[in-house]
């Protein structure tokens, strides 16, 4: 790999990571807020909220146009996982 790859590569790099904080800022609240009306434990919200945010770094949906409506949606899914698992 050149080093131009490289570079490319770490500008995408950094780029990504900028979105997904800059997603993390503007959502946590809300996805907190949508977790907890589900489950109801504090500690769980928030696992539910970073899982979340995880599954958007390890595999974001292939149209990024609303990334919002994406992250809500999963974290509901998420939800109702832990309601039937209990």
């Amino acid at each position: 790999m050149s080093l131009v790859q490289r570079r490319g590569k770490a500008a995408h790099a950094e780029s990504n990571s900028a979105l997904l904080e800059a997603l993390f800022e503007q959502h946590w609240e809300r996805l907190c807020g949508v977790a907890y009306r589900m489950v109801g434990d504090g500690a769980e919200v928030e696992d539910l909220a970073l899982e979340a945010f995880v599954q958007l770094y390890q595999n974001p949906p292939r149209n990024e146009k609303n990334l919002s409506g994406w992250l809500y949606r999963v974290a509901t899914n998420l939800g109702l996982n832990a309601l039937r698992a209990r």
